[in-house]
């Protein structure tokens, strides 16, 4: 009796290990482009939602023990960030969690490179990550150190029991001139993987600053990284592709030759959500299965603690109403209408015109690109934040010697098509550049058929100096058509002089300050189709 109560015993231990132990479930939460959006703001029914007293008290109530990995662009995009350098940016990732009983350890473990994280130089960038208190992961950089910090091409995490292998990949920005930043190759990746597999993951994840999208997004935001590894025999072995820079919400399991390969995963921008992925891992036969990646948009209360912080941090003045309404939502890019060139982006060019020309007699022309424009305008009235958040980047202005030939051969590249409306210019110019071009269907066979400055015709020979956002004449992104320095050659200043008084920010803050006053009001008149609704001081506008 005594032997089979042993027996007996011995086999309900076992049970019991096996019901006990048997799942064991992580969480990998996932963000990008956060951009410095540290505060909650109204969606388009007006409800609040978003910012990182949201994402704590989420967090909170996260069922799991979890870890947190951010794609980068985390340290430019709002007054808040740009004045602080991105200090903000690195403090809230440092604490994001802590309240939280299942986190596995205060702040984010990780976090790649973006392009606009280098908008403040080499320098700049060095500062903020010496603060950062989690790893920092770009397997593509190389000449760069970070001061009481490092960057490592992998690293892996035992979150709780489940070993997760992360490999880092940055992006190239404006500010990168000198450390090496490079597209990423499969012979490097597949090092990294190989070395993760060695130190035995459970699961391996790349953690980019790349779209991963191959369609719905423009030439430039296009993956860079995902064609050239579908065909590599190791490719099945990364679970989790987490991407960003495209601003997109995007959740997608990919298959390649019928063989199951990774989720890409990108969750959105600003804070104004988080994609969840669940990892469950059979402590008996040590197999480990991921749950379909969610995104989840944060509509949760304010944590009281950050939301203190924030108070603090923010600058209230740009919170007042401008008086100024904006009668209907004015969208980022033009819609159907006969003005083929956004007011706004000719409104930014003609203000680094007229300030650039008082310091170089000589320029000729400036142009401003559509998509350094990052907002729409919502109906209603128009705040100091809403202009702020229209040009967020704190970029310089330059100028450069362009022909005539390159000139009008980038304005016709630099022409789009958008199915609801047609042809339209993603450049603004100054006031003094006229130009006409036709466009046939579907955006073809584009046209310049005049093109003036000052009234004269562009001539193919002569050289014109001319003023951009200095990333543009660089070739980066939207300013391939106008290149005259490529992206690979440092930037010594003989070929791009730098105005670096002259940034995005400080270009719309000019025109603000010129507005005209009446009765201690600024009225706001720019641009064309935002209208004066309302001056009444003891009314806000647009009531």
């Amino acid at each position: 009796m005594q032997k089979l109560f042993k027996s007996v015993s011995l086999l309900l231990a076992v049970v019991s290990l096996a019901t006990t132990g048997y799942a064991k479930d992580i969480i990998i939460y996932h963000t990008s482009d956060t951009h410095g959006h540290y505060f909650s703001r109204p969606d388009k029914n007006g409800a609040e939602f978003g910012g990182f007293a949201r994402l704590e008290s989420f967090l909170q109530k996260a069922p799991h023990t979890f870890i947190l990995l951010d794609s980068g662009d985390f340290s430019n995009g709002s007054h808040e960030a740009n004045s602080s350098k991105g200090a903000y940016s690195i403090y809230l990732m440092n604490n994001a969690g802590k309240t939280s009983k299942n986190f596995r350890k205060a702040g984010y473990a990780a976090l790649t490179i973006g392009n606009h994280d280098t908008d403040g130089g080499d320098k700049g960038l060095k500062a903020i990550l010496g603060s950062f208190k989690g790893d920092i992961l770009a397997s593509n950089i190389s000449g760069f150190a970070v001061p009481s910090n490092s960057i490592k091409k992998s690293a892996i995490y035992d979150v709780d029991g489940v070993k997760v292998g992360v490999i880092g990949v940055a992006m190239n920005g404006v500010g990168a001139e000198r450390m090496q930043v490079i597209a990423p190759r499969e012979e490097a990746l597949l090092t990294e993987i190989q070395k993760l597999k060695e130190k035995q993951a459970d699961v391996l994840v790349v953690l980019a600053h790349d779209s991963m999208m191959e369609t719905g997004v423009s030439e430039d935001k296009k993956t860079v990284l995902l064609p050239q590894l579908k065909n590599y025999e190791g490719f099945a072995d990364v679970d989790l592709f987490l991407g960003g820079h495209a601003h997109k919400q995007f959740i997608k399991p990919i298959e390649e030759n019928n063989a199951p390969a990774p989720w890409i995963v990108e969750s959105g921008s600003y804070v104004e959500g988080l994609t969840q992925i669940i990892i469950h891992k059979d402590d008996v036969t040590g197999k480990v299965t991921i749950g379909s990646p969610e995104y989840i948009e944060l509509y949760t209360p304010e944590d009281p603690q950050v939301k203190k912080y924030l108070d603090l941090i923010r600058k209230t003045s740009l919170d007042k109403t401008v008086y100024a309404f904006v009668p209907n939502r004015i969208p980022k890019y033009p819609e159907a209408s006969e003005d083929r060139a956004p007011a706004r982006a000719r409104m930014m060019a003609e203000e680094m015109y007229q300030q650039i020309k008082e310091k170089e007699a000589g320029l000729d022309l400036a142009a401003y690109s559509l998509n350094s424009t990052r907002s729409d305008l919502n109906a209603g009235p128009l705040t100091g934040r809403d202009l702020a958040d229209l040009v967020p980047y704190s970029e310089h202005a330059g100028t450069f010697d362009i022909t005539g030939n390159h000139l009008k051969r980038a304005v016709k590249e630099s022409i789009e098509y958008d199915k609801n409306f047609g042809c339209f210019s993603v450049y603004g110019y100054s006031e003094n550049v006229r130009i006409s071009f036709t466009c046939g269907k579907d955006g073809k066979d584009v046209q310049i058929k005049q093109m003036t400055i000052n009234g004269e015709e562009v001539k193919n020979n002569k050289i014109y100096r001319m003023a951009m956002l200095t990333h543009l004449p660089r070739g980066f992104y939207e300013g391939k058509p106008f290149e005259v320095l490529p992206q690979n050659i440092p930037d010594d200043g003989s070929v791009i002089k730098h105005y670096r008084d002259a940034t995005s920010s400080a270009l719309l803050f000019g025109i603000v300050e010129k507005l005209p006053q009446t009765d201690g009001m600024s009225i706001f008149l720019a641009p064309a189709d935002v209208q004066i609704t309302q001056l009444d001081r003891n009314t806000p506008a647009g009531k």
